[in-house]
């Protein structure tokens, strides 16, 4: 603490602290102390500072020939550390008191404060104290002066140095919330309380149910967010629009679809994880579509024997586009690729698509099939990734192609053999008329 005594244009600056003079200036500002002329100082070096005055129980004595009947002021030019300087000089006006009083006496006081730094930790949106981030305040040599965790009021610190520069980190921030940038402050000389605020953001991830083929929002989705250790954070449906959450956590979360809409699979889980940070972080997951797959199996209408060779178109029914052509193999079998089983528009079944089977050519020795099949595959939920249809198709032989087996007299059977004998018969006999008519004509 530094007091400083004045009279006239000569003014004394103390030390309390020893009670050493630290300066002395005449009314034209020449200082004695440590600018004058030695020769001020008789046998001393100048920048000896003298003893004036002691100092004991936070109390000075000091002591000087002052001359009688002047006017006088004390003021405090510097407070101890983490004390604020009290401005207000002390006037006084030194009277003569008597004879028998050979040194008059003049106490004064000075009330010194302790600084006071109010230090809020806040939410960036509401400005409302925000509990559970750990923080702490240093020195400009890096050293820790304080340490705490937020609370819903303000924290206070007393005792700071007037003049000094401090800063305020945040070390973890609290649950849900970003770590704010360190702020600085210098601690004023003043009485009042010296209030400085650091806000903290909140984490925003933004989460998108979409389509894989066109990217669109898909609506119905039931979904949840689950933390590290399985506990479920959050839970929606979507919509055509993302959603966002926010306050998640720094940490790694698992993004799972519960239920998928009509017309989907369940997509597989995301896994993610919310830095620390206040952008907008996104997340997506995709929706695939179920798909349909045709089997035909190619089979002698009578002894449901496999044909091989068997050609078939895949039309749709609405435009008669081919999807795909088939072969069967020889297991009698022909089994399409994925097949599309409806359209879709904005994330939703926009109509179920349909198809004609048809028959472009048969097996060898066998009839065409005229007989057009109509597939539909329908959904069934968001589980069943395909969907397959068995189509069996008979087909009977061709009379050209065919063996005789039908036709051919059986054991036993007398009836039957007669008849190609008889058409022998007839045609012989139909010959022999011809000619015998030819001849009597020429006669």
């Amino acid at each position: 603490m530094e007091l400083e005594l004045k009279r006239g244009g000569r003014t004394a600056r103390v030390e309390t602290l020893g009670g050493e003079l630290v300066s002395y200036r005449d009314e034209r500002g020449l200082e004695y102390i440590w600018g004058g002329d030695p020769a001020y100082w008789p046998g001393r070096n100048p920048l000896l500072f003298p003893i004036v005055g002691t100092l004991k129980e936070g109390k000075i004595r000091f002591v000087a020939d002052l001359p009688v009947d002047s006017r006088y002021y004390i003021k405090e030019l510097a407070a101890p550390d983490g004390y604020v300087t009290d401005q207000e000089p002390q006037e006084f006006t030194f009277e003569y008191q008597g004879s028998g009083t050979s040194v008059a006496e003049y106490a004064f006081t000075f009330e010194d404060e302790q600084t006071t730094v109010e230090l809020s930790k806040a939410d960036l949106t509401d400005k409302k104290e925000l509990p559970g981030a750990s923080l702490k305040v240093t020195d400009e040599d890096g050293n820790t002066v304080d340490e705490w965790v937020s609370k819903e009021e303000a924290h206070i610190i007393k005792g700071l140095i007037v003049g000094k520069k401090y800063k305020m980190t945040e070390t973890k921030p609290a649950d849900g919330y970003v770590t704010a940038e360190s702020i600085e402050f210098t601690v004023e000389n003043t009485k009042e309380v010296q209030k400085h605020q650091m806000l903290d953001d909140v984490t925003k991830v933004e989460i998108s149910k979409k389509d894989i083929t066109d990217s669109s929002e898909v609506p119905g989705a039931k979904l949840i967010i689950l933390d590290k250790d399985g506990k479920k954070v959050e839970s929606w449906t979507s919509t055509d629009k993302p959603h966002m959450v926010e306050k998640l956590p720094v940490g790694e979360y698992t993004l799972r679809e519960e239920q998928a809409p009509d017309g989907y699979l369940i997509a597989e889980d995301v896994k993610f994880t919310v830095k620390d940070t206040g952008k907008v972080q996104k997340v997506k997951m995709k929706d695939a579509h179920p798909y349909g797959k045709l089997v035909i199996k190619k089979t002698d209408s009578t002894s449901k024997a496999a044909l091989p060779g068997a050609e078939f178109e895949l039309r749709e029914k609405e435009s008669g586009k081919v999807v795909e052509k088939l072969v069967t193999d020889k297991t009698g079998t022909a089994t399409s690729g994925k097949i599309p089983i409806a359209t879709y528009k904005n994330g939703k079944v926009e109509k179920t698509v349909e198809y004609i089977l048809v028959e472009t050519k048969a097996p060898n020795g066998y009839e065409l099939s005229s007989k057009k099949e109509e597939i539909r595959f329908e959904y069934k939920d968001g589980k069943t990734k395909v969907i397959e249809i068995v189509k069996e198709i008979k087909n009977t032989k061709s009379p050209s192609g065919s063996t005789p087996t039908g036709n051919s007299p059986k054991t036993g059977d007398s009836t039957n053999i007669w008849l190609p004998i008889l058409l022998a018969v007839l045609s012989a006999c139909g010959i022999g008329g011809v000619i015998w008519c030819k001849k009597k004509k020429g006669n």
